[in-house]
């Protein structure tokens, strides 16, 4: 087995949005507790006593509003600007999320692997101890002993130990549908309590829509809306009320089921994709000839004119034009795959090519204008197309390449 050893770096990327594909999994020791059944009197006990909680809370919450309010006043009458109001928002705007992730400290990584360490030498049936036993007093006096490189030695595994599991704790998949709904209830509750607070400060308009990928997942459409006003540009939109368009988004995932990705790639957005892939890799490759601003279709002799880069091995007989307007998916892959092979590609002309160019483009010319003055006054005179004489021949002479496919 091939033990993988990954850097501080990548271990705290790892916790800043990196793809994470490991299943939740448990890094604490957990000793099951007796559990005393509590009797009528002592339920209501509690619940008193909850009640009180919450009261004295309030109260203390309402107090602390009144001392901000006090001081949004006091500025009010200082600066003599804005109302009471704007200084009590200008307070209140800073937000609880955390904006950084503390580094792992090589402390806090000596210690769990010296409690983890004593706890295993332990008997079993004995109890475990704890960081707050007097325990921790020898290991800090064994910590200030030790010389910093000592200390690196001794914690570098237990670092990066301790980043996979913040990595773990915050993006592991739940392998249990219930942790996985009570993980989604209680995060989609501080979202909306935090988009409430956002939009009470900046009068943003905010829409959250949050919806079950599988069958198995225990959670319900959940929506969160901000004013009436944006339930109003949702329904005149999409003609559906925002509980319908969470219902249709469920529904949407749940039957594509774990094929998502390849049923959501209909024909269409297939082709649309291709189409951009062609025209994408036509430009790569053109811009590696010179600098060359864009491609042209219509007067690809131009680009030859004035850089001196020609066209060879087009693959569509007939069909020199944008991949946009290519609506055959055989044929954007014939051409996508010829760019990629090098059968297709552009080339530069040498000079004595070049002027060789530029003399037949004249006669070309000239052959045009000389037809042009033997037609009929009133005959009318036809758009340019590859095969028009102004265009250049794809009949050319073995040493002169061609710029439009023959």
């Amino acid at each position: 087995m091939v033990n993988v050893r990954l850097s501080e770096t990548s271990l705290r990327n790892l916790q800043r949005g990196v793809k994470y594909a490991k299943d939740r999994s448990s890094f604490r020791h957990r000793a099951r507790r007796a559990k005393n059944k509590l009797t009528a009197a002592e339920k209501s006990l509690l619940r008193q006593r909850r009640r009180k909680n919450a009261a004295d809370l309030k109260a203390a919450l309402s107090e602390a509003q009144a001392l901000i309010w006090g001081f949004a006043r006091q500025m009010s009458e200082q600066f003599k600007n804005h109302k009471p109001g704007y200084f009590y928002q200008l307070i209140m705007q800073q937000s609880r999320r955390p904006a950084a992730t503390r580094k792992v400290s090589k402390w806090n990584a000596f210690l769990s692997q010296e409690l983890k360490r004593r706890n295993n030498e332990l008997p079993e049936g004995v109890d475990r101890k704890r960081v707050s036993d007097a325990l921790i007093k020898d290991i800090a006096e064994e910590w200030k002993g030790m010389s910093e490189q000592e200390r690196d030695v001794a914690t570098s595994d237990t670092v990066q130990e301790l980043y996979e599991q913040r990595a773990n704790r915050a993006y592991g998949r739940h392998s249990v549908p219930a942790r996985a709904f009570g993980d989604a209830r209680t995060t989609l509750a501080h979202i909306e309590s935090e988009l409430r607070a956002l939009h009470s400060r900046t009068n943003l308009e905010l829409f959250l829509v949050a919806t079950r990928s599988t069958q198995t997942s225990y959670m319900q459409p959940y929506t969160f809306v901000t004013s009436h006003a944006l339930e109003d540009f949702v329904l005149s939109t999409t003609k559906c009320t925002i509980p319908e368009y969470a219902i249709q988004m469920e529904g949407y995932f749940i039957g594509q089921g774990s094929n998502v990705r390849n049923a959501a790639q209909s024909s269409k957005a297939h082709l649309l994709r291709l189409k951009h892939e062609a025209a994408v890799l036509i430009d790569q490759k053109l811009r590696k000839r010179g600098r060359i601003p864009q491609m042209k279709y219509v007067n690809f002799h131009k680009i030859t004119e004035d850089y001196g880069v020609v066209l060879e091995g087009w693959p569509l007989k007939g069909k020199f034009c944008p991949p946009g307007e290519l609506s055959s998916r055989p044929h954007l892959e014939i051409l996508i795959n010829a760019w990629k092979s090098g059968a297709a590609r552009f080339r530069c002309l040498t000079d004595d090519e070049w002027d060789e160019w530029r003399v037949q483009r004249g006669q070309q010319q000239m052959q045009h204008i000389s037809n042009a003055d033997a037609e009929q006054p009133n005959s009318t005179s036809m758009p340019q197309s590859p095969s028009d004489p102004l265009a250049p021949s794809s009949t050319t002479s073995p040493a002169l390449p061609s710029t439009t496919p023959s």
